[in-house]
């Protein structure tokens, strides 16, 4: 088997403007995608929705989904309309 070169997955589903050209399906090449992206939030910050929104806007237009699988594989958490970085 492979090994998964996270480096050159990101490179591959994003466009030279950072944007994600496409969402990986296998559920292996996805982590790395969420993990790429959750690397935008900063440790110990709590951001409203809309914030959470505009970052994620600036890789996919679809952030509604990003957003959603970013909180239901424990990259984000949220309470009270606030979202911040899952701890490891």
């Amino acid at each position: 088997m492979k090994s998964l070169d996270p480096e050159r997955l990101i490179r591959n589903c994003t466009g030279p403007d950072g944007r994600l050209k496409l969402l990986p399906v296998k559920p292996a090449k996805r982590q790395v995608i969420l993990a790429h992206l959750a690397g935008q939030f900063e440790m110990d910050c709590r951001y409203p929705e809309r914030a959470v929104n505009e970052i994620l806007k600036r890789f996919h237009d679809d952030y509604c989904t990003l957003r959603r699988e970013l909180v239901d594989h424990g990259y984000l958490d949220r309470a009270g309309g606030e979202y911040w970085r899952a701890s490891p």
